[in-house]
């Protein structure tokens, strides 16, 4: 029997190439729309990031509780539509020999897409995940679910949707810390790095396409 039948990916960091922007992420996005500092940027996430992230605040009531506080006011539209361009969805940031791969192991296993991110996109903008997103039979936002990824409760609940018990699962995230979550919930879990490694450790826990 099968002892693996749930292969859940993150996007951002994992299909998504996050590189350009990696090295301040979310952080240097704030400090650029709202003209402030990184380290006055850093604060106002670290204070505001959970209830971002589990979709308690959207982005346009983040910038209308801190929108002039800390810098000169802006245009709270234009500094919305200006955070959704700096994430733009360009097809070639995404890692289409990893898509294709999936496509593949979807033959095989039930495959879902587990991602943390803010509900950046509601009425309009051009989503990332909208470009891949029929590859997967689930796919599970932070921000909606109303939970985030560094929390093991996290894992038990979206499994919850397609039944699945966490020793049938395998999660692959770029983030260490979410990898030790998803262990934490009893999953086995990859840290990913590039395709040939996840390839080779797949063929290590007896996953092919």
């Amino acid at each position: 029997m099968q002892k693996y039948k749930h292969l859940i990916f993150d996007f951002g960091g994992v299909f998504f190439d996050l590189k350009t922007r990696k090295k301040h992420g979310y952080i240097g996005d704030v400090a650029a729309i709202l003209n402030i500092p990184l380290e006055t940027a850093g604060e106002l996430w670290s204070t505001h990031r959970d209830d971002l992230i589990t979709g308690r605040e959207t982005p346009a009531q983040f910038l209308a509780k801190v929108n002039g506080i800390h810098g000169p006011r802006v245009d709270a539209k234009e500094a919305l539509e200006r955070w959704r361009d700096l994430q733009a969805a360009e097809k070639e940031r995404i890692d289409w020999k990893l898509v294709d791969y999936v496509d593949g192991l979807r033959k095989k296993y039930r495959v879902h897409l587990f991602t943390n991110t803010i509900d950046l996109y509601t009425g309009g903008g051009k989503n990332p995940r909208n470009h891949v997103a029929d590859r997967f039979e689930h796919i599970f936002v932070s921000c909606e679910e109303g939970v985030t990824k560094s929390d093991k409760e996290a894992f038990l609940h979206v499994l919850k949707k397609p039944g699945a018990k966490p020793s049938e699962c395998i999660f692959v995230d770029d983030h260490h810390p979410f990898v030790e979550a998803a262990k934490a919930a009893g999953i086995t879990a990859i840290l990913y790095t590039n395709l040939a490694a996840l390839k080779k450790e797949f063929k290590r826990l007896g996953i092919a396409a």
